[in-house]
């Protein structure tokens, strides 16, 4: 080791060669370097610290300043980095580092740490240039997937879904326009995230060209869970989350001093006024019939449309039977979703239902999947101008309307409003 002035050279390289930009820093302090296109370095360091070589993709390495003699590191590759595995096209699986294309891999661990009922929603946030979009139809709604922006004027421009191989149709069965309509789901929300291995993005054309034109938008391929052969044994496994979801919280200001009608006047029998509130002052000062037959003051019902909407329930279980006999598996799951919107007397239930065998019979490997999913959705939210959205509807309640009667919340059967009255009856 050469001391000049406590300074400290040496080289770095790997089996091929130097290594350039390979980091050096003393452990404990700010002092760092990198090396050179030669692979050598200088450092500051006095004789008993310890220096701390790392690169990307190999091994780090730790040594004392003990001797005069230039210090001479070789690095070896991180076996654990280089042996990431991640499955591409058709199922095949490939080192990570072999590809020539980007590959964005989530486990399926990460997916039911906190449950989305639609397992599309759980890629928000995981994969770079993948947009995850939901809708206003609930969470009985479908979810629009984009990578790396729209590709095509027209089209949904959504990635195909690939489960186990086999193409999956993701179409969505409602739409929303200019009249209204309701948002039916789509193909991927009957996916259970309990049964996923891992999901594959894959993001370019060269990725997506075995699977021809409906890939041109990308591909994200599902893997699924099977049980893993070895020494004969059972498994039993459960997994369960509950999900409180929040009322809406944000509505716009509006004013607290008049009520029901237009230019100061209270007129029952005009429809158009049921959605104004610039009537008289609603002090209390007048006393109106409302629908249930009975006179009340004209008051200001605060937060008459936040009171509306309930908390959200979603809980899920799911059980899961696993046997393997050395060269075969067997495994069984049955997973239970039920769910409560936030929008009264609106719900869903799914009930999954997963075999899957697999066996090794000398050189040919047999595997078997078979799915059974039941759903039953309560009450959809009605969307854009139609007349039962709900949303649409309470943007243009009157501040003297409740959504309330008494202590009990007055729920509806149906989501239209009934008007001409001082207070909101939903029938």
């Amino acid at each position: 080791m050469a001391f000049s002035q406590n300074i400290v050279t040496g080289t770095v390289e790997d089996a091929d060669g130097p290594l350039i930009g390979a980091s050096v820093l003393v452990q404990g302090t700010t002092r760092g370097t990198i090396t050179d296109f030669d692979g050598k370095f200088s450092i500051e360091a006095n004789e008993g610290d310890r220096l701390e070589f790392s690169y990307m993709g190999y091994a780090a390495q730790t040594i004392t300043v003990t001797g005069s003699d230039p210090i001479h590191i070789t690095m070896s590759e991180d076996t654990e980095v280089l042996s990431e595995v991640v499955v591409t096209a058709m199922g095949i699986k490939r080192d990570r580092k072999a590809l020539g294309y980007e590959v964005g891999e989530v486990k399926g661990e990460e997916l039911v740490k906190a449950k989305e009922v639609n397992v599309a929603n759980s890629l928000a946030g995981r994969v770079a240039g993948l947009v995850v979009q939901g809708t206003a139809g609930g969470a009985a709604g479908s979810t629009r997937v984009v990578l790396r922006g729209a590709t095509e004027m027209t089209g949904n421009n959504q990635p195909l879904y690939v489960i186990d191989g086999v193409p999956m149709d993701n179409t969505s069965f409602g739409q929303a326009g200019t009249e209204g309509g309701y948002d039916l789901g789509d193909g991927i929300s009957a996916v259970n995230p309990d049964d996923i291995e891992s999901m594959s993005v894959l993001k370019g054309p060269a990725a997506a060209a075995l699977y021809g034109s409906r890939a041109s938008h990308g591909v994200i391929l599902i893997t699924t869970k099977k049980a893993a052969t070895g020494d004969s044994k059972w498994g039993v496994e459960y997994n369960g989350t509950l999900t409180f979801d929040s009322q809406l919280s944000k509505w716009d200001n509006v004013q607290q001093v008049y009520g029901m009608g237009s230019k100061g006047q209270y007129n029952i029998d005009a429809v158009s006024n049921t959605n104004k509130s610039w009537g008289p002052k609603a002090d209390g000062g007048l006393m109106l019939r409302y629908y249930d037959g009975q006179e009340h003051p004209f008051l200001i019902i605060p937060n008459n449309t936040a009171n509306f909407f309930q908390l959200g329930l979603t809980a899920n279980n799911t059980a899961v039977i696993s046997m393997n006999t050395g060269k075969t598996g067997l495994r069984f799951a049955y997973s239970d979703m039920r769910n409560r919107d936030i929008l009264p007397n609106s719900s869903m239930s799914r009930n999954t239902l997963s075999l899957r065998a697999n066996t090794s019979l000398g050189p040919v490997d047999l595997d078997f999947n078979v799915n059974y999913v039941h759903e039953d959705v309560k009450n959809r939210p009605a969307l854009g101008d139609d007349k039962s959205n709900v949303g649409k509807n309470l943007m243009t309640l009157a501040t003297t309307y409740t959504t309330r009667h008494g202590s009990r919340t007055i729920r509806p059967r149906t989501a239209s409003i009934r008007t001409g009255t001082a207070w909101t009856r939903i029938t």
